[in-house]
């Protein structure tokens, strides 16, 4: 097993909390920390609020499914558009944060395109800075393509060749 603090490779670890965040280390870098006997994520700390915050981050994190909300899905240039919209507003990270519920580094962090937005986070942008943020995707049809299966790169190929007259 291997300290989470600094890396040595032991047969025992130690769960103590350090700087309020759980960790599972050696016997030596136990001395840093405070032991914890409960297992429960909710109360490290004592801070529910943290836990929430985690929660709705690995939401925004997770990969969403393109079929998954009424044919409509997130546009590529998604963080590009939230960064000339809050420009062209004249605002600062901060202040979409603060106009939005959020802060400023989930601002920064929708902006490069490190997370991407749910869909609570996607209709608080749309609205506070009048853009849109999703397109509607077309669903193909391909001749003789079994209904249950997804669309593939050559079912692709054959809709383009239908389209040219190739097929």
């Amino acid at each position: 097993m291997i300290c989470e603090m600094c890396g040595k490779d032991v047969p025992r670890l130690q769960t103590v909390l350090i700087e309020g965040t759980r960790l599972r280390v050696c016997s030596e870098c136990a001395k840093f920390g405070t032991p914890v006997s409960f297992r429960s994520p909710a109360n490290i700390g004592g801070r529910p609020d943290i836990m929430s915050r985690l929660e709705r981050r690995e939401r925004r994190m997770r990969e969403k499914d393109v079929f998954e909300e009424e044919n409509r899905v997130l546009v590529v240039d998604y963080s590009a558009r939230i960064r000339r919209a809050r420009e062209k507003k004249g605002w600062t990270r901060e202040e979409l944060g603060t106009r939005i519920g959020e802060k400023r580094s989930v601002i920064a962090k929708l902006e490069s395109g490190e997370i991407r937005p749910d869909r609570e986070l996607l209709r608080k942008l749309e609205k506070t800075l009048e853009i849109t943020l999703t397109e509607e995707v077309k669903e193909a049809h391909v001749s003789g393509r079994r209904q249950n299966r997804p669309l593939t790169l050559g079912d692709l190929i054959r809709i383009e060749m239908e389209k040219q007259g190739k097929g």
